[in-house]
């Protein structure tokens, strides 16, 4: 699950929102492990994507040092600093589908109105 590069691009600004969605639609094993990923930034999140940027650098920094020599160059643990997530879940592991329809067949008056 790690893999620092998903929060230095602008999708990284929705972090809070997407732990809360997978905390609604009740996949907590998800929304647990983007809560441990969240924390390491300073509170409150990082919205602005240089400051975002400047701590996932910083934090790199301090868990792996010479981290940008490193980027792509086998092990991840000497790179990324969300590398410890990793043993958490992998995506594979995750059929967002099935679940996603399930919710909306159980809460169709939120999609539809009658």
């Amino acid at each position: 699950m790690g893999d620092c590069i998903n929060f230095f691009p602008i999708r990284g600004i929705l972090a809070p929102e997407a732990t809360q969605g997978f905390y609604f639609l009740e996949m907590t094993q998800v929304a647990r492990v983007l809560d441990k990923a969240i924390a390491l930034f300073d509170h409150p999140y990082p919205r602005e994507y240089d400051e975002r940027n400047a701590q996932l650098e910083k934090l790199c920094s301090q868990l792996c040092p010479g981290w940008q020599e490193q980027i792509g160059k086998g092990d991840r643990s000497k790179w990324d600093a969300f590398h410890s997530l990793d043993n958490e879940f992998t995506m594979d592991q995750i059929d967002f589908q099935p679940v996603a329809n399930r919710f909306v067949k159980e809460h169709l008056n939120l999609f539809f109105k009658s």
